[in-house]
């Protein structure tokens, strides 16, 4: 038997995500119209994906598939922030180190606040700088979305950076929100899958503002809005950044003795390696990739039926086939035929040199056994024990029976007619 794979290449739908800003993010219509926070769904498979440090499993048309696909959607691009900026927060943090030696910061993520002042955390713990001063940070609570930056949403990422004092912002990294283009390949093998992801380009960058197109009594003009496919796309991305930032915005103090308190952010829970900037940049944009690849595990985050354009993808088939080759079979029919013969020559001559056939039933043993009570039960002609046996011996009966000596009868075997 062997195993067959059959292959169909044909065009099925398959996920494709789709960016309808309802699925992604809350708006406000009325009052300040304006981005409100993420949604719950979006939350939880952000959360899922960075801390679980895979792809989720998607929905696979059939057991056995694999196609590629090229799509948008959003990535956060990491790299080391400028001199200029790095300078500033150095010595932000440095002003607001506490001079007793009682704690010291092990990881500081933030967004950025005020566009008119150095956005560094300057709402962290240690520091002492006030609002309205020049080194402005986000307001409390922390702030997990940029909505002030002109060109692309940030979050500023320093982990472990006291190794580095006297300069503790030697590594800071600045993660940007951009449009991504994707190009993908999925591998389905009943129950596994593959997602590998073939090459991504970086786009333009995406910006925490929400556009507002309003009425003249500053609603929301929703039917405008959404149409429009650009706007509604902007919100979904935003709402990404905002569940990314959610992972990593707050900070981790360190005590003297050695333990370390956690605020907000669940930087511990991610599998980055903090100790490298250049590391947890490329360990943060693959979990931004792995996220975007997950939206396709959702029905809410991927187009319907109506709207999903078909891809061509191969189909396979395993099937269990029986194969056969004339030589074997004749090998192993003609070996069991040859040994059957042979068996049945050897029976042959047997019974031809000793003029009879004999089995080894229970009348066969009593018509051969030679004793003086056996001998008396069976005729001359049947005791050789030869078939076939004679129809008044194959009719009766043999018992045995107890005797009293003493009485004059003894015990043995007697041979008696059938009942009735």
């Amino acid at each position: 038997m062997v195993v067959f794979n059959s292959q169909l290449s044909k065009a099925i739908q398959v996920p494709q995500p789709q960016y309808n800003y309802t699925a992604y993010s809350h708006l406000v219509t009325a009052g300040n119209p304006g981005y409100t926070g993420r949604t719950n769904e979006l939350s939880s498979l952000v959360t899922a994906t960075a801390i679980g440090g895979s792809i989720l499993q998607l929905p696979s048309a059939f057991p056995n598939i694999s196609y590629a696909m090229d799509f948008y959607g959003p990535a956060i691009q990491c790299q080391e922030a400028n001199a200029s900026y790095k300078a500033i927060v150095s010595k932000a943090l440095d002003q607001g180190i506490d001079g007793g030696g009682g704690e010291s910061m092990g990881f500081v993520a933030w967004v950025p606040g005020d566009p008119y002042h150095a956005p560094v955390p300057g709402n962290v713990t240690f520091s002492n700088t006030q609002p309205g001063g020049d080194v402005e940070g986000p307001p409390w609570p922390y702030a997990t979305w940029d909505d002030s930056s002109p060109d692309a949403m940030r979050i500023f990422v320093l982990g472990e950076w006291t190794q580095y004092w006297p300069d503790p912002a030697h590594e800071l990294l600045e993660c940007r929100l951009k449009n991504g283009s994707y190009t993908a390949f999925f591998n389905f093998t009943y129950p596994s899958q593959a997602v590998e992801l073939h090459s991504l380009v970086y786009l333009n960058d995406v910006n925490g503002i929400v556009p507002e197109p309003v009425d003249s009594q500053g609603y929301l003009n929703w039917p405008l809005f959404e149409a429009n496919e650009q706007f509604s796309g902007h919100i979904a991305y935003m709402g990404v950044m905002d569940a990314f930032g959610r992972l990593l915005v707050g900070e981790a103090d360190v005590s003297h003795y050695g333990f370390t308190t956690t605020y907000y952010t669940s930087w511990n829970l991610l599998p980055v390696n903090w100790s490298s900037a250049d590391t947890a940049a490329r360990q943060l944009e693959q979990i931004s990739q792995n996220i975007t690849l997950s939206l396709m595990s959702s029905p809410t985050f991927i187009l319907n039926a109506s709207q999903a354009s078909p891809i061509s993808a191969n189909l396979s088939n395993f099937i269990n086939v029986f194969s056969y080759n004339a030589l074997d079979l004749w090998l192993a029919y003609g070996c069991a035929i040859f040994c059957a013969a042979v068996c049945a020559l050897i029976g042959s001559s047997a019974a031809h040199r000793n003029g009879a056939t004999y089995n080894n039933s229970f009348s066969t043993i009593v018509r051969t056994t030679r004793n003086p009570s056996m001998n008396a039960l069976v005729e001359g002609p049947d005791s050789d024990g030869a078939e076939p046996m004679a129809l008044a011996m194959a009719e009766s009966f043999v018992i045995l029976q107890g005797g009293r000596p003493s009485c004059g009868t003894y015990g043995g075997f007697r041979r008696t007619s059938p009942p009735g």
